[in-house]
């Protein structure tokens, strides 16, 4: 009886010049998101700015 694990089958990565495909990916989705996240956190500290009680 064969074991489990010599049963698996092996599957290639694509690759892009040294990255791989995912990686490659992953990478493009965070350069594009990382303005909209700066964005973001800019309009967070402005709403929060604006619902303290002035203190002076």
């Amino acid at each position: 009886m064969t074991p489990p694990e010599a049963t698996l089958a092996v599957i290639p990565v694509s690759r892009f010049g040294a990255l791989r495909v995912d990686e490659a990916v992953g990478l493009e989705i965070v350069r594009l998101l990382q303005p909209l996240g700066v964005e973001a956190a800019i309009q967070a500290i402005r709403q929060c700015e604006h619902e303290k009680p002035d203190s002076a």
